[in-house]
C-alpha cells in the first residue's frame, strides 16, 4: 500500500477534508421525510450509513443556516492545520487543501473555521450525493493533481472516490474513512490506562518498563501516527489495550508499529508511579501523543498529555501508598541514608494539621505527607 510519507514530495498534492463529523460536529440534523411528512431525524454520522427505504427523501434545512453549537474534532482539525501549513510553505500551485462539504452554503463553515484560527478554502456542493465529491476531485485530477488525500466520515463518499480513482492508475492516493471514536480518548487513550495499571504489578522488577511511544496505525488508522502505551520485559511486549492481552516479540511489535526507540519514553514501575501521583493522570507525561499524518515527525517538545485520563482518587491513593512503601523499604535497606520524611522536609512528629498543609505540596514531599496523613488517620489501603 502506498504511504503518504512516500509521495507527498512528488507532483501536485490535493488534500481534501469533509467538514461535518470530520472536522467539526454541530447541532444539525438530516430529516427523513415521506409523503411530505418528517418521520425521523438523523445526525451526520447516522446519515452516513443510513439506507433510505422506498418513498423516503431527505431534508437538509439545518445545513443551510448558521452553524449551531459547532465543536471542533480536535485531532482531525490538527491534521487539517498541518496540511494547510505545508501548503503555505510549498511552492505556488504545488499543494491545495480544500474543505469539500455537502452543505449548500460555504460561508458559515468558512466563518466558523476562521474563529478557530483556520483559514481554509471551502467548496459547498449543495448535495449529499457521494458522486458529487468524486466528480469534484476528478476535475482537480484533470487539472494536474497527481497525488490525492481524501478524509471523510462517510463510507459512501469514500467508496465513490475510490471507484473514481480506479480510472486514474497514475494518481497516487490515500482515502481515509474517519470514525470520530477512533481518534478520541475512548479508543486510543485506553492504552495509557491499561499499561499504567499493568506496570503497577511489577514494583521492584527492573526488567519491566512502561513505554510511551509513537506508532503507525493499522486498519482504520492506516496512514496515521499516534501516541501509544505498552509494557516491555526484555524481548517481550505486553499490550493490554482495548481489552486485549497480547504478548508479542519486541522485534515484531516494533516493526509492525514502525516504532523508533528514540521517540519513546521508558519508565520503571517506580518512575511510572511518581508521574501518576504528580500528574494525576495515566499519561502521556513527556510527549504530546497527538495524532499526526504518518509522514510527520512527532513533536519532540514535552507537552501536557493530550490523552490525560484522570486517575480515580481511590486508585491514585493505592498507587501513592505503594510508592511510599517502596521508598521506605529502600531506606530500610540503607540505614545510613536519611529517611524520606527527613529528606523532603517533613518534621518529625508532625501534627495532622501540619501534614494536611504539607500534603498540598508537589513531588515527594506531598506524596509522603499524604501517605503519613492517611496512615495516621487509619485509612485502609
Amino acid at each position: 500500500m502506498i504511504k503518504l510519507k512516500d509521495i507527498l514530495r512528488e507532483g501536485k498534492v490535493l488534500s481534501v477534508f469533509d467538514f461535518d463529523d470530520t472536522i467539526a460536529k454541530s447541532d444539525a440534523w438530516i430529516y427523513v421525510t415521506k409523503q411530505g411528512r418528517t418521520i425521523k431525524k438523523l445526525d451526520p454520522a447516522q446519515f452516513a450509513v443510513y439506507k433510505p427505504k422506498p418513498g423516503e427523501d431527505f431534508n437538509f434545512k439545518d445545513f443551510d443556516r448558521k452553524i449551531r453549537n459547532p465543536r471542533l474534532i480536535k485531532r482531525n482539525a490538527d491534521l487539517l492545520r498541518k496540511q494547510l501549513d505545508k501548503a503555505r510553505r510549498a511552492s505556488k500551485g504545488s499543494r491545495r487543501v480544500t474543505i469539500l462539504t455537502a452543505r449548500r452554503l460555504g460561508q458559515p463553515v468558512t466563518s466558523f473555521l476562521k474563529t478557530m484560527g483556520i483559514d481554509a478554502y471551502v467548496v459547498p456542493l449543495g448535495s449529499a450525493d457521494p458522486q458529487k465529491k468524486a466528480d469534484w476531485i476528478e476535475d482537480q485530477i484533470k487539472k494536474g493533481y497527481d497525488t490525492v488525500y481524501f478524509m471523510d466520515d462517510s463510507n459512501k463518499n469514500i467508496a465513490a472516490v475510490k471507484n473514481m480513482l480506479k480510472r486514474y492508475p497514475g494518481v497516487k492516493s490515500i482515502t481515509k474513512l474517519i470514525k470520530e471514536g477512533l481518534l478520541t480518548e475512548g479508543k486510543l487513550g485506553d492504552c495509557y490506562q491499561a499499561g499504567g495499571r499493568l506496570i503497577m504489578n511489577f514494583f521492584g522488577d527492573k526488567e519491566h518498563k512502561l513505554v510511551h511511544g509513537m506508532v503507525n496505525g493499522q486498519g482504520a488508522l492506516e496512514g496515521l501516527r499516534y501516541g501509544h502505551c505498552w509494557v516491555e520485559s526484555k524481548n517481550t511486549i505486553l499490550d493490554h489495550s482495548n481489552g486485549r492481552k497480547l504478548e508479542i516479540p519486541k522485534q515484531v511489535y516494533y516493526v509492525m508499529g514502525r516504532i523508533d526507540p528514540k521517540e519513546c519514553h521508558y519508565y520503571t514501575p517506580e518512575e511510572s508511579a511518581k508521574f501518576m501521583v504528580d500528574e494525576g493522570h495515566w499519561g502521556p507525561w513527556e510527549m504530546s501523543g497527538d495524532t499526526v499524518m504518518a509522514e510527520e515527525i512527532p513533536n519532540k517538545k514535552p507537552e501536557v498529555g493530550k490523552h490525560d485520563m484522570r486517575i480515580d482518587p481511590n486508585e491514585l491513593d493505592n498507587i501513592e501508598s505503594k510508592l511510599s512503601v517502596e521508598e521506605n523499604f529502600a531506606d530500610g535497606k540503607n540505614p545510613g541514608r536519611k529517611g524520606i520524611s527527613k529528606r523532603v522536609g517533613i518534621p518529625k512528629n508532625a501534627t495532622l494539621t501540619q501534614l494536611a498543609k504539607l500534603a498540598k505540596s508537589k513531588g515527594e514531599k506531598g506524596r509522603m505527607a499524604r501517605w503519613q496523613l492517611n496512615m495516621r488517620r487509619g485509612k485502609k489501603k
